[in-house]
């Protein structure tokens, strides 16, 4: 039996402030642009079109009363404002645009900016909710894209719509942007996407040629749309992002000429239509997984015409009193002479006592600060919404303390969320766990992995002396960490194997300056101590550098195209890599620097990540047309096109690419999602494995050699998994019939990664490698294929022959999931719990 999913404040109640909670006898002007909400409002101010059209007047939230004409108002718009947005990650910065197409930027109530942005009225004005500096203005049939720290000396993006704009509404993690048009439709944009940017377009649900409006439901795939009916009936609409076909749901309420002005509250997934020109306040459930989505919840009636309204920003509310949201709502007229006002509206949560502060009701909300540069933005890099706990115990209290509890700013301890997209951040080997840290001078954090528990505030730490770029453990050496900062500097640190603390002292054992202009990826050879590869830019050229100790002897792969990322061969004879403008996958010979072979890579420039599966097998991650994710699996010596290639879905993050190539086993790690994705490749196809699901959204993920699994629990792969609040120590096993037994069919033995094969000055004459292999059974295990055969069960009714031993193939198809840490590996530093082996015994 499944039980109906209901939104938990469906029980909440509005009431209307009392008369002397009011910003009441106003001169206001309510005309504004069909998008506009006509009210805008942060943390500490209100701000309302005064009656002149061409200002905006300033209340101040804490002081309600009769403001009357004393009210500050802003200087320097000339044309009446039509629309006027505050930023989510600052207070007192305002944009607007006006009836001419000029958008004004105001910074702490001074005018900062202006900018003649069209040439006709806008339709839409309003920043980027997680880049500072970015403003997104639109106009009749245009939207632009504009960088404040430019000074609007040209337009960083736009675009042209084939029907006239209505509003624009901006993806809660600003990724993309959609526009309602005046033929009732919607489109959604990848502004970062200049080649196609229309990720796709909605079917017709509102009458063409009335009002419309659109809204993101917060960082999530869904959106709103507000309109008309044929029958002039106000409508509202329920979208998936990734099947614009058909509306989730929808809801029609009373005729008029004029949309419903929607306001979404992502923490309780509550919807708020306020009805211009009426004066009533709806609220649904705006929830796609509710088994009632957009079911109206409950409404409150003023007793004045509303013209325009706004969200009073999560951590303002007095949660204490169980406030879950309050509503500012524009009133032109509140009687005879008294002029308008702005009136607050606050929802309570009932509570039989609001001693306690209640987490259940109040989750942690997003943070008032910036989630990225536009540099990360623009490189598609994951985005992490910080949040903040309403909780008044641990909230900081200011916008400084809040940059400094979620990594803004250098904070000691605190992880590198915004570690290039390029490399992981967080690498691991048998004795060392290794992750960026926020600080000034490229901190690397180092903790034991033999030393589970809570991660010190401050942990030992290398300082580098730059921003760190890359990190990488020397394959051969668990205690030798080599990091590269924008300063081209390669430097390998000595790790001391004792207890670490923030006193700990690290040992330079080596120190290459690469001549070029900047260091993108390290990856050390497979086999051959002392060789490292190195990913460079010099000039308009890009090429991976091979170094022996402090020597460059060879650089592979030269070209201006720009290269995404590379890979050497499991045998250490190759080097793979993709490139940026020709969107290739090529091949190269390590030792001749020859060009192997060449194909086409993914269909988009977007960044992709490239690794061998084996020596004849390469796996390529990355994007399709629009924001679809792939990978793709080539013959290295056929490279004309891909043997296998799968769209995993829809999405920002990239997938970052580890084999296993005992089993024909890759695991994505979905940067910025809970998720882990595995494939299995078995002929000339990609199969899917169950996901495995975080509790957390990933920053980066290691793994560890083979050898360190827990063999003797059917454990293929031990990896740890790196996010805001720990590092997951997670396992994935194969579920088998006789586990007791050494499950010598799926663990063949297995290369030796850590011992070196091959002398450097050796494989740089020319000779190959010849790597050792190692026996993976445990010692005191059978081995399955050595165990006596099952007894016969013998039944009462009947007897059927005993199915066979589950083949390898079928058993890994069915085989991933989280496991608790054991006694057999205790290297899970602020580990998290899983699933056991039993949720295997049947599918």
């Amino acid at each position: 039996m499944r039980f109906a999913n209901f939104n938990k404040y469906r029980n909440a109640v509005a009431t209307v402030a009392a008369r002397e909670l009011w910003h009441s006898e106003l001169a206001i002007d309510t005309s504004t642009a069909i998008g506009a909400n006509g009210l805008a409002a942060d943390g500490t101010h209100l701000y309302v079109k005064a009656i002149n059209g061409t200002s905006l007047q300033v209340l101040n939230i804490d002081s309600p009363g009769k403001a009357g004409f004393q009210a500050e108002c802003l200087p320097g718009a000339t044309e009446k404002i039509v629309d006027w947005n505050t930023a989510l990650y600052a207070d007192c910065l305002l944009v607007a645009g006006d009836s001419q197409g000029t958008v004004s930027v105001w910074k702490d109530h001074k005018e900062s900016l202006k900018l003649q942005a069209h040439r006709s009225s806008c339709a839409s004005s309003q920043f980027l909710p997680t880049v500072p500096g970015i403003v997104v203005s639109a106009a009749e049939k245009e939207v632009k894209m504009w960088s404040v720290d430019a000074a609007f000396k040209e337009a960083i993006w736009e675009t042209a719509s084939a029907s006239t704009i209505d509003s624009v509404a901006i993806k809660g993690d600003g990724q993309m942007l959609a526009t309602s048009t005046h033929d009732g439709v919607l489109t959604i944009y990848d502004p970062r996407n200049s080649s196609t940017p229309v990720v796709g377009r909605s079917a017709a649900f509102h009458a063409p040629g009335r009002p419309t409006r659109a809204l993101w439901l917060g960082e999530r795939p869904f959106l709103m749309s507000t309109g008309t009916t044929k029958m002039r009936e106000r409508s509202a609409a329920l979208w998936d992002q990734r099947n614009l076909s058909r509306p989730l749901a929808s809801l029609v309420l009373q005729q008029s000429t004029k949309p419903l002005i929607p306001l979404f509250d992502e923490d309780t997934s509550l919807v708020y239509f306020v009805e211009k020109g009426d004066c009533t306040i709806r609220w649904a459930d705006a929830d796609p997984s509710s088994s009632t989505p957009l079911a109206e919840l409950g409404s409150v009636v003023l007793g004045h015409q509303i013209s325009g309204c706004a969200l009073l920003p999560k951590h303002h509310l007095k949660v204490m009193s169980g406030e879950i949201a309050r509503l500012y709502v524009v009133v032109d007229s509140c009687g005879a002479g008294a002029g308008g006002a702005v009136v607050p509206v606050s929802q309570v949560a009932p509570r039989r006592t609001y001693l306690d502060f209640h987490s259940d009701i109040f989750p942690d909300t997003r943070a008032p600060v910036p989630a990225q540069t536009y540099e990360q933005w623009m490189a598609c890099e994951p985005v992490y919404i910080p949040r903040m706990s309403l909780d008044p115990a641990k909230s900081t209290g200011s916008l400084d303390g809040l940059r400094k509890a979620y990594g803004i700013v250098g904070v000691q301890g605190d992880v590198d969320q915004r570690f290039s997209q390029e490399n992981d951040p967080i690498k691991v080997s048998s004795k060392f766990i290794a992750f960026a840290r926020v600080g000034a001078g490229g901190q690397i954090a180092i903790i034991r992995r033999d030393s589970p528990g809570r991660i010190p505030e401050k942990p030992a730490t290398i300082l580098h002396g730059s921003n760190v770029v890359a990190i990488e453990f020397d394959p051969f050496d668990p205690a030798v960490i080599a990091t590269a900062g924008a300063d081209n500097k390669l430097q390998m640190w000595r790790i001391p194997d004792v207890a670490l603390d923030d006193t700990s002292v690290f040992e330079l054992e080596e120190y290459i300056h690469v001549m070029a202009d900047r260091i993108h990826q390290i990856r050390f050879h497979p086999w051959a101590r002392g060789i490292v590869a190195v990913l460079v830019s010099d000039g308009n050229d890009q090429a991976v550098y091979l170094y022996h100790g402090l020597v460059l002897f060879s650089v592979i792969g030269k070209t201006d195209e720009g290269i995404h990322s590379f890979s050497w061969s499991p045998d250490g004879e190759r080097i793979a890599l993709t490139t940026k403008k020709s969107r290739q996958v090529r091949v190269y010979d390590a030792h001749t620097q020859e060009l192997l072979g060449k194909g086409p890579g993914m269909d988009s420039i977007r960044p992709s990540r490239i690794v061998w599966i084996d020596n004849d097998s390469i796996c390529l991650s990355g994007f399709g047309t629009g924001s679809q994710r792939q990978v793709a699996v080539y013959n290295a010596d056929a490279l004309s096109q891909p043997t296998a290639k799968k769209t995993i879905d829809t999405g920002p993050g990239l997938l970052v690419p580890f084999a296993d190539p005992d089993c024909n086993i890759v695991y994505f790690d979905d940067r910025g999602s809970r998720l882990t994705h595995a494939f299995e490749f078995a002929g000339k196809t990609l199969v899917a494995l169950p996901k495995l699901e975080s509790t957390q959204p990933s920053l980066g993920m290691a793994v560890l050699p083979k050898r360190y699994a827990n063999i003797a629990k059917c454990e293929v792969l031990r990896a740890f998994r790196l996010n805001t609040q720990s590092i997951e120590s997670i396992g994935f096993r194969v579920p088998r019939k006789r586990p007791e037994y050494f499950q010598d069919d799926i663990f063949a033995s297995t290369l030796d990664w850590e011992t070196p094969a091959v002398d450097a000055v050796s494989w740089i004459g020319g000779a190959a490698a010849e790597p050792n292999y190692i026996d993976l059974c445990p010692q005191g295990m059978t081995p399955l294929s050595q165990a006596p055969p099952e007894p016969i069960r013998r039944r009462t009714f009947e007897i059927q022959p005993e199915d066979n031993v589950d083949s390898t193939k079928d058993t890994i198809k069915a085989m991933l999931d989280r496991v608790d840490d054991d006694d057999g590996d205790k290297g899970s530093p602020n580990s998290k719990e899983g699933g056991s082996e039993s949720d295997w015994d049947s599918e």
